[in-house]
């Protein structure tokens, strides 16, 4: 598909949105993943940047992410999280999801970021960005249970910046997962 979309950077602070504005973006979430996101926060205190894909005043496409410091066994490196990634299906196959995650991409570059990780519902979406099945268990923090918890979720990927390589081990997300 061959359209023009305007897109547009949003880097997110918890005044940047006003409610009404949060409130179309989870709605567009929600029937993006065709199912309820209550504890998706645009407005959590880690998050970064929103990746905004429109077309005049219409929500097309999103994809959001945080930086934060992350460690596998004795490597400290700085690392993004990208999620909340999603198309409207009217603009699938459009290549979207590449343009947003390349903006995400060089802010990430801009940041002095080592790695990027996300949770893919389709993998294969991501591989043309760089990003790689990743096999690693994870430690993270899960709100819900306000406990820490360990796994490794099969649709995992991750993907490398500059000269570093992702250490194999137990990656210590050292907060939330999103």
């Amino acid at each position: 598909m061959n359209i023009n979309v305007e897109i547009t950077l949003y880097p997110l602070t918890k005044d940047d949105l006003i409610p009404s504005e949060r409130k179309k973006l989870i709605e567009f979430l929600m029937y993006c993943y065709n199912e309820p996101l209550e504890t998706f926060d645009l407005t959590h205190p880690e998050s970064n940047h929103i990746i905004l894909a429109k077309t005049g005043d219409r929500i097309i496409g999103i994809s959001c992410s945080y930086v934060r410091n992350m460690s596998i066994n004795s490597v400290y490196f700085i690392a993004a999280q990208v999620g909340a990634v999603a198309v409207h299906p009217d603009f699938r196959g459009s290549h979207l999801v590449t343009k947003m995650i390349g903006l995400l991409h060089a802010l990430f570059k801009k940041e002095g970021v080592n790695a990027s990780f996300l949770f893919a519902y389709e993998p294969k979406y991501y591989i043309s960005s760089g990003y790689k099945m990743l096999n690693n268990p994870m430690r993270f923090y899960d709100r819900k249970s306000n406990t820490w918890k360990q796994f490794v979720w099969h649709n995992s990927m991750y993907r490398e910046f500059g000269n570093f390589e992702l250490p194999s081990g137990l990656i210590e997300f050292k907060g939330e997962v999103f």
